[in-house]
């Protein structure tokens, strides 16, 4: 009995999810840094851009995967939104 190659698959999903997670956290740092209240706050905005810049994502790849058992498409908007408010949650504490 032969075993399925699953490899190429988790690494097109993780890629899905990646992508979908870094186009969420930018229209999310976009639109706080275009109603920023005050001048400040875009460089501080910036920042954590850097910061979130090119991370692994197996926290929003987890988050989706459960998305994903129990309701449907990981590619959702829904999914990927909390997916990255969980990754960006997790930088945010990582700095404190």
């Amino acid at each position: 009995m032969t075993r399925p190659d699953t490899a190429e698959p988790a690494a097109a999903a993780l890629e899905q999810v990646r992508r979908g997670v870094d186009a969420a956290l930018e229209r999310f740092l976009n639109t706080c840094a275009a109603r920023a209240p005050d001048e400040c706050l875009p460089p501080l905005i910036e920042v954590v851009r850097e910061f979130q810049d090119g991370g692994k994502r197996l926290r929003p790849l987890f988050c989706c995967a459960g998305f994903a058992a129990v309701r449907g498409d990981p590619a959702d908007e829904v999914a990927l939104d909390v997916a990255a408010s969980l990754d960006l949650l997790h930088s945010v504490l990582l700095k404190l």
